[in-house]
């Protein structure tokens, strides 16, 4: 567990189960997914739990971090299907 005063930001949240883990534990829990078909499910999952005592303390929102020199659009790849673990 983390302690309840812990701020969680889980980057390539994919459907959401550490953030929602986390958020039922931590201070806050933000989840960060670029892929659109693993965040529409992490989304909908966090709606799931919004009526948790602890639901709205998570959120996740649709992204991807980088430097500033590589900002930009990029094609992901990685072999499999949009929304499988490892999109």
């Amino acid at each position: 567990t983390v302690p309840n005063e812990t701020i969680v930001v889980d980057f390539g949240t994919w459907i959401g189960p550490t953030l929602l883990f986390h958020g039922s534990f931590s201070r806050r829990s933000f989840g960060i997914e670029a892929d659109p078909v693993a965040y529409a499910v992490a989304e909908y999952n966090v709606e799931l739990n919004r009526n948790k005592t602890w639901g709205g303390r998570v959120s996740v929102d649709p992204g991807c971090i980088a430097r500033p020199e590589d900002v930009g659009m990029t094609r992901m790849k990685a072999g499999g299907q949009p929304g499988k673990s490892m999109s």
